[in-house]
């Protein structure tokens, strides 16, 4: 039998509790078996203590005592074996031992290893990343399964990126198979005589990466659709919609554009009649003063360079003077001289000098009642631009960049007769919905 406990009359040489090396412990010491599972070592009164097992005895690691010993199982060229799918059985101090695979792994019989447990043939979740199943197509997961999800014509699926991408020909070849591709936002890659050559996108255009077509460009925030209603931009004109931008839309001659309704409806006529004291003045047009003269209401038409303005609250004829309040819907232009115009803009009056605006031998003239908008317009001109016949027009399409979009438009040059008897092109302008066509002389449908 092996030595329990140490007693008093034990010698320190005792064959079953020899410690001739003393080294020292205390209750902290852990009892463990030798590497040879002969015997185990304990701390006993402060003193690491050897135990021998009896004859026909090994040291059991699990419980770190002596017990009969169990014939050897296995020795270290024993190779690992699956114990079932969640288990293998491993060599440990001569005996075959359960090892537990990790959560989620399962024993592979090839390896007898534990391996991440693989979904079952078409199961998946959204951790599950597409792989690519062939060149021209990827497996991704949908609604828990790995389905097909075909590359679109002319891409072949990369096995890097597990994407979708455009097929490159070899370097500068083509054939006619090979399909455009954009090359940025304002010009295509197109196959031209065996090579691929830069086909740019017209203006106001870009490529639409999806179709490899340029498109136009959708304009800013801030245009309209058919959904959009007029509204009255001032007493003679209304903001409407058309070809998806605001224009304006000038009301007939002798009708006010009405707020509430926002629709051009007629004059009301100059009151008439008699009147007193409390009868207030109005300006039924830029060109009439309407007031009380001895008891009676009287309308009668401004002199020449000067206006009825209604913004003002003196409401006479008078000259326009700068920086008054105007309406450029309702405000007739006049010449200041023979080279100044005063012109309507930004909601106050404005002197424009000719010589100064626009060079040498430029005057002003003025167009009475333009477009029967019963408002004349100030124009400053040149002979060199001089028409022959009244009524005479021509078109161009032009366009400029406006908060990074090329804005198109057409401007209208239509021959006018100025009250100085010359003939000149006065020139009005409208946007275009998309872009100028290709002879630049109208918008394109």
């Amino acid at each position: 039998m092996c030595c329990l406990f140490l007693l008093a009359g034990c010698s320190d040489s005792d064959s079953n509790g020899k410690h001739e090396n003393k080294v020292e412990c205390d209750n902290s010491y852990i009892t463990a078996c030798n590497d040879a599972l002969t015997g185990y070592t304990v701390c006993r009164v402060g003193v690491i203590t050897n135990i021998d097992c009896e004859i026909g005895q090994t040291c059991n690691p699990a419980t770190k005592s002596c017990e009969a010993a169990q014939p050897s199982q296995c020795d270290a060229n024993t190779a690992p074996v699956c114990n079932g799918k969640n288990a293998r059985k491993i060599c440990q101090s001569g005996q075959l031992v359960d090892d537990p695979c990790p959560e989620n792994t399962e024993c592979s019989e090839a390896t007898a290893t534990c391996e991440p447990v693989q979904p079952p043939a078409g199961e998946c979740d959204e951790n599950t990343a597409p792989v690519c199943s062939g060149k021209n197509a990827r497996k991704i997961c949908k609604s828990g399964q790995l389905v097909d999800d075909p590359c679109p014509e002319n891409t072949e699926c990369s096995e890097a990126t597990a994407t979708c991408e455009p097929v490159q020909p070899p370097a500068g070849e083509c054939d006619e198979n090979t399909a455009p591709v954009c090359n940025g936002k304002n010009a295509r890659k197109i196959c031209k005589s065996g090579q691929l050559v830069d086909d740019p996108c017209p203006e106001n255009t870009e490529c639409n990466e999806s179709t490899a077509t340029c498109e136009p460009v959708q304009p800013p925030a801030g245009e309209c659709d058919e959904n959009t209603a007029p509204v009255c931009n001032g007493k003679n004109a209304r903001k409407i919609c058309k070809n998806g931008s605001l224009i304006d839309d000038p009301c007939p001659a002798n009708t006010e554009c009405n707020e509430a309704t926002a629709t051009c409806e007629a004059i009301s006529a100059p009151p008439s009649g008699e009147c007193d004291g409390s009868f207030n003045e109005t300006c039924p047009d830029s060109k009439h003063h309407t007031y009380c003269k001895e008891g009676q209401v009287v309308t009668e038409e401004c002199k020449s360079g000067t206006i009825c303005n209604p913004e003002l609250k003196d409401k006479k004829c008078k000259t326009p003077a700068v920086s008054d309040k105007c309406d450029p819907s309702s405000f007739s232009e006049s010449c200041y001289g023979t080279s100044e115009a005063l012109t309507c803009e930004d909601g106050k009056v404005q002197k424009v000098d000719c010589v100064k605006t626009w060079g040498k031998g430029y005057q002003c003239d003025i167009v009475e009642n333009y477009n029967d908008s019963g408002n004349d317009v100030a124009l400053c001109y040149s002979k060199k631009e001089e028409c022959s016949t009244a009524g005479d027009s021509y078109t161009e399409c032009i366009f400029e960049t406006e908060n990074g979009y090329d804005q198109h438009y057409t401007i209208t040059y239509v021959c006018v007769e100025g009250n100085l008897g010359y003939h000149y092109y006065y020139a009005s302008e409208e946007k275009c919905a998309h872009m100028c066509n290709k002879d630049k002389t109208a918008c394109s449908d």
